[in-house]
């Protein structure tokens, strides 16, 4: 703009000084002599063209503020819109785009500016073919299309308009994308959501049929389809009362549905009427209709539901028939039944009305008030006038009446509970008296109280139940605690010997059985109360698996059938550790394990796990796929049992499998696989065993194996340190249990035996930690802990909750309190030597031993059996008999303590069922005989 400017200027004072100078010269040609005037008008002349030069000049200047104004104007409008807009020219070169569009797609604006819009907005070098740019150019028409762009995961409508130049030609177009991605993905629920109730309105066992304002059916389910005999197709859209109500009853149902205005739908809200189907038969349906309002309260329709009550319909008429009869058959029946006018005069009884109130004739009770007679007084004595009582309702109002709350009196002054129904008699349309009929249901009251009584006793079982797995945890737990304790302090103890060592284990495995038993019947109440849930650790994953196959391997060792264990993985799985709820694990695979040696008499019952890492989440972990495969040679399951198989208390096989079971442990296998996102599979064919499996995704990460040992080893004290520790617990074997495992070690500890002399000790000893049972007389853990934390002195002590109970609420609730930690009972020593690690910085010393597996048996400190046991032995594993191999092996070390080295190292094998590594064992002990 100043560049055009500065060129009028120079222009304009070009063709002035041109003038001039052309005017001198032509004065001269002429021959006149330019005089001072002429020179000053000339100059004159010039300053007024100067002086206009200006005007314009400041003209132009205001103009090119304004045109700069506007435009920024249009570039912050241009930019601020939230659509994608981009200018193309003919050949699809993005020619301008506003900051939306740029931010929208992560680049500047100048490095969109030039690129095709293929490449921009798909990053394809290929133009798709549902590119709108095309069709534009072609017949110069806006053009509106759906697109979804997947590299931004987003959908957008965009419009493409063409660009005219001023001869009327297409340059370009104007891209606009507006983002519906929301709009889309809430069209789609609202799809799905239709679907889904479509689908939830055709299982309904109930009729649906909505009607507009016009009467005309906008929606049935398939249960009308059903009654009516009609497809959905020759329904919709039809006036429901023209085409499918009798004509007979067409209006009088037309007005109780629509009310007297045709298009003020005020329907009632039950009405039973008679239908017609597709064979011209009529049906009779019970009704419950419903407005149908649009979001301003107006009225667009009504939903009705219906019951198709044609044969109960028909049976009712029946009773009614009979009632009529039984009327006229008063003494035929076994229910009391008198007559009254409307002063409550017997006009009428039968034999039973005598016989039930103890009267010996009719004439005792006919033309008396018989209400004064048998329905005088309350059950308690009290009096029960006849202007309040219910059964001269029926006379005054014309209603009938039943109760069963009320007794009528005998002759002899007693009284029964009854159940009466009074109606009225109507003779010209005008109540003449009432009928009462009634029932002794003395029996029944004393059922109901039983019921009663009953339903109580369940309750008060229920709540005996729930109190009674609270305290049948808490009281096995705390002996498991020193049971399970003191086993783990004895297993530290170098001077056992074998057998002893061996006992140890025996105990260790026995409370551990009983422990996981304790937990199995607490999880049936957890099933029943729908509260299973999945806590997940890290754990040593071969850890686990060790665990359960020295559990399982026992039980197939007692049924004679052998047990074998592959895992099949890239990596070294002893450095596998994983996150996950290891508890639940290991009970899926006992569970499965267990039904398999329970189920196969014969052959073996194998446990195969597939490791494979797919997906880093990041340095340290990674996702990980576990195939665990569970497979016996069993009596295999029926196809008709394989669909019940999972349901509560199903047993399948005949009655000796049946007796050793609940039927509950496939059914809590498949809740808990469930919670682990997975499902839980089944292939079987009978009389030739079953295979079940299910795949884990689950976090996982690699440690060296020199982690692992060093948890191992034993813990004799502790680094420059002698931390104080105060144990409150009411149980003197828990205390006792405390004491024998971390005053070796270097802890100080003192005892107090409730809350109260907790509170009293902490102030004496300041202790550096505090151990606290929850479950204590005089002051429990859980007010010990809020009384810590509301002292000033005393509120930064470490306080780790220690209870018997495993109801997760106990533990919320003592971290509710303030405890630090909790500490489940029986007590683990490795997870309480973490925690008080973790909260009292510890450093710990090790025994310095070498460990087992790194030392090497060498052949010559080895005494081999004969050549001939040998051979037998590796025979046997090219058989795989491995229960042939265990009693070779009790056979070598009954024999003394000459084998003892061999022995020693067959041991571990055979236990783990390791069969090919025996075999590679016995070669080389062959090899090593003399002429090997």
């Amino acid at each position: 703009m100043n560049l055009i400017y500065k060129q009028k200027t120079i222009i304009i004072n070009i063709l002035i000084w041109s003038l001039l100078i052309a005017f001198s010269l032509m004065w001269n040609i002429s021959g006149t002599q330019i005089t001072w005037k002429l020179f000053l008008s000339h100059l004159l002349l010039w300053l007024v063209c100067i002086v206009f030069q200006g005007f314009a000049g400041i003209r132009i200047f205001h103009l090119q503020s304004e045109l700069l104004k506007s435009q920024k104007e249009w570039e912050q409008t241009f930019n601020s819109i939230p659509d994608y807009i981009a200018i193309l020219d003919n050949n699809r070169n993005i020619v301008k785009c506003n900051t939306s569009m740029a931010r929208g797609l992560g680049l500047s604006v100048k490095t969109i500016q030039g690129m095709k819009c293929y490449l921009c907005f798909h990053k394809s070098d290929e133009i798709p073919d549902y590119c709108p740019f095309l069709p534009v150019m072609e017949d110069g028409q806006t053009h509106v299309q759906e697109i979804h762009i997947n590299h931004l995961e987003k959908d957008f409508l965009v419009t493409v308009s063409p660009i005219y130049d001023d001869n009327g030609q297409i340059k370009g177009c104007v891209h606009t994308a507006h983002d519906i991605t929301r709009l889309k993905k809430a069209e789609n629920m609202i799809c799905r959501e239709k679907e889904m109730l479509q689908k939830y309105i055709d299982l309904a066992g109930l009729m649906v049929v909505i009607i507009n304002q016009d009467q005309a059916v906008t929606h049935v389910n398939q249960k009308v389809c059903e009654i009516l005999g009609y497809d959905k197709a020759d329904i919709i859209g039809k006036n429901w009362f023209d085409n499918f109500i009798p004509e007979k009853n067409r209006e009088k149902v037309r007005q109780v549905f629509t009310g007297s205005a045709p298009k003020n739908i005020q329907p009632v809200k039950r009405y039973e009427n008679p239908v017609l189907t597709k064979n011209n038969q009529e049906r009779i349906i019970s009704w419950n209709n419903t407005l149908l309002k649009d979001s301003n309260g107006n009225i667009t329709g009504s939903l009705s539901s219906g019951e198709d009550i044609t044969e109960r319909w028909k049976i009712m008429n029946n009773l009614q028939e009979k009632e009529e009869r039984i009327r006229l058959l008063l003494d035929s029946t076994a229910e009391a039944i008198y007559g009254i006018d409307l002063n409550g005069i017997c006009t009428f009884c039968n034999r039973s009305c005598l016989k039930m109130t103890g009267y010996d004739k009719e004439s005792d009770l006919l033309n008396k008030n018989i209400h004064n007679l048998i329905h005088h007084s309350k059950h308690d004595g009290k009096p029960c006038t006849q202007e309040n009582c219910l059964l001269f309702l029926t006379s005054r109002k014309g209603i009938s009446v039943h109760s069963d709350t009320e007794v009528f009196w005998r002759k002899d002054k007693t009284c029964f509970p009854a159940e009466y129904w009074s109606y009225p008699i109507w003779k010209d349309k005008k109540i003449i008296g009432s009928v009462v009929t009634f029932i002794d249901i003395t029996a029944r009251k004393n059922i109901e109280a039983m019921l009663m009584d009953a339903k109580e006793s369940a309750e008060a079982a229920n709540r005996a139940k729930t109190a009674f797995l609270a305290g049948m945890s808490h009281e096995l737990r705390t002996p498991l605690n020193g049971i399970l304790g003191y086993t783990q302090i004895l297993k530290g103890d170098n001077d056992l010997t074998d057998k002893q060592r061996e006992g140890i284990d025996i105990i260790e495995k026995s409370g551990t059985h009983l422990l996981s038993l304790l937990n199995e019947i607490l999880d049936l109440a957890k099933i029943e109360s729908g509260k299973i849930e999945l806590y997940q650790t890290e754990f040593h994953f071969i850890s686990m698996i060790k665990g359960v196959n020295d559990m399982i391997k026992n039980r197939a060792e007692k049924k004679g059938i052998g047990f074998k264990y592959e895992c099949n993985s890239e990596t070294d799985m002893s450095s596998v550790y994983v996150y996950a709820d290891e508890k639940r694990l290991a009970q899926v695979l006992i569970n499965l394990l267990g039904n398999a040696v329970k189920f196969t008499d014969k052959g073996y019952v194998m446990l195969r796990v597939t490791y494979k890492p797919y997906e880093p989440l990041n340095d340290k972990l990674s996702k990980s796929k576990f195939l665990f495969e569970i497979e016996d040679t069993g009596i295999g399951i029926s196809n008709q049992d394989l669909e019940k198989i999972f349901d509560p208390f199903f047993q399948a096989g005949e009655q000796q499998y049946k007796a050793k079971g609940t039927g509950l442990g496939l059914s809590i296998t498949r809740n808990i696989i469930e919670l682990m996102n997975s499902s839980l599979k089944v292939n079987s064919s009978q009389g030739q065993g079953s295979v079940f499996s299910f795949e884990l995704v689950l976090p996982a990460s690699m440690r060296h194996t020199d982690n692992v040992c060093e948890q191992e080893k034993k813990i004799i004290g502790i680094k420059n340190k002698k931390p104080k520790i105060l144990i409150i617990d009411d149980e003197k074997n828990n205390c006792s249990f405390f004491y024998d495992l971390l005053t070796p070690l270097g802890f100080e500890l003192k005892q107090a035996e409730n809350g109260e002399q907790g509170l009293k000790k902490t102030e004496e000893f300041m202790p550096d930690l505090i151990i606290s049972d929850l479950v204590m007389p005089v002051m429990d853990g859980f007010e010990f802990i809020s009384s810590i934390r509301s002292s000033a002195a005393l509120k930064n002590n470490i306080i780790i909750a220690s209870s018997a109970s495993v109801f997760k609420e106990h533990q919320q609730k003592s971290y509710e309190a303030g405890a630090d930690d909790f500490l489940g009972k029986p007590i683990d020593t490795r997870h309480l030597f973490k925690q008080l690690q973790t909260h009292l910085c510890l450093e710990w010393e090790y025994e310095n031993t070498v460990s087992l597996e790194n030392k090497k048996d060498k052949p010559e400190d080895m005494i081999l059996p004969c050549k001939e046991i040998l051979e037998k032995i590796y025979k046997m594993t090219e058989l795989g008999d491995i229960i042939k191999i265990r009693k070779q092996l009790e056979d070598l070390e009954s024999k003394g303590s000459d084998f003892k080295v061999f022995t020693k190292k067959l041991r571990p094998l055979v236990e783990e069922f390791r069969i090919e590594d025996i075999g590679i064992m016995m070669k080389k002990c062959l090899k090593s005989q003399p002429g090997g």
